[in-house]
């Protein structure tokens, strides 16, 4: 049976995860009906202040590890995802950061393969 791309908004505001104090920032519960597995593709806005590290994981899954960012303009980060199968309901999305600076996420999308079923 053929599958088709389907997306869901985690967030659509901005949100800044600090250094110092709390680093990490954990996004509302996200439900993925009809996920058949990967890949699929998480998408956000990134802005960072300072020489941060990112970690990115959805379900306990590192995604992205301590991916070192720079100072600049607004960007778009896109992260296909091959390494873990996505959960109909009840999925978590993390993000968490290390070293100097901040960084704001926003616009924070995930697409991912439905069963046409």
């Amino acid at each position: 049976m053929p599958n088709f791309t389907d997306f869901v908004i985690i967030q659509d505001h901005g949100i800044t995860i600090p250094h110092g104090g709390v680093n990490d920032f954990h996004f509302d519960p996200f439900n993925a009906p009809g996920a058949v597995g990967p890949p699929s593709i998480l998408t956000f806005r990134l802005k960072s202040t300072g020489r941060p590290q990112l970690t990115v994981l959805i379900n306990n899954v590192a995604l992205v590890t301590d991916a070192q960012l720079e100072p600049g303009p607004d960007r778009s980060w896109h992260e296909t995802i091959t390494q873990l199968r996505l959960e109909q309901t009840g999925n978590l999305l993390d993000m968490a950061i290390r070293g100097n600076g901040s960084v704001t996420v926003s616009d924070v999308v995930l697409f991912y393969q439905r069963s046409a079923e």
